[in-house]
């Protein structure tokens, strides 16, 4: 189906996400931070990213805007790992980003699976 790269620094959150996306057919790439994820998108041609915001040695809101600052990627889309409460502030960061999706912190399998596949169409 989809090549997914999923950025998170948390194991766990990584090793679920595969799980979900893998079951519903989709290659799922892992990174645990976001200069992780930049070397692995200049040898990936990935459909979707899935990226939690706050991360150690580049967080995901600078990951998202060096994407979206690149013209070979910048129209990637990009769905919002995150437990962050969805203010003011964030729908601004959304809105400058093109980021339409959030998988929200937890979240069952069939929600996840319902963004994913809301971000991919």
């Amino acid at each position: 189906m989809a090549v997914i790269l999923v950025v998170d620094d948390e194991a766990a959150n990584r090793a679920l996400l595969r799980a979900v996306l893998a079951v519903d057919g989709h290659e799922v790439h892992l990174s645990e931070n976001g200069d992780e994820a930049l070397a692995q998108l200049a040898i990936l041609d990935v459909d979707l990213m899935i990226v939690d915001l706050f991360m150690p040695v580049v967080s995901g809101t600078d990951l998202i805007r060096r994407i979206r600052r690149d013209p070979a990627r910048g129209s990637l889309p990009i769905a919002l790992y995150t437990g962050t409460a969805v203010d003011d502030t964030m729908r601004d960061f959304m809105a400058v980003n093109r980021i339409t999706h959030i998988v929200p912190k937890p979240a069952e399998p069939a929600e996840i699976l319902t963004v994913v596949r809301g971000a991919l169409s």
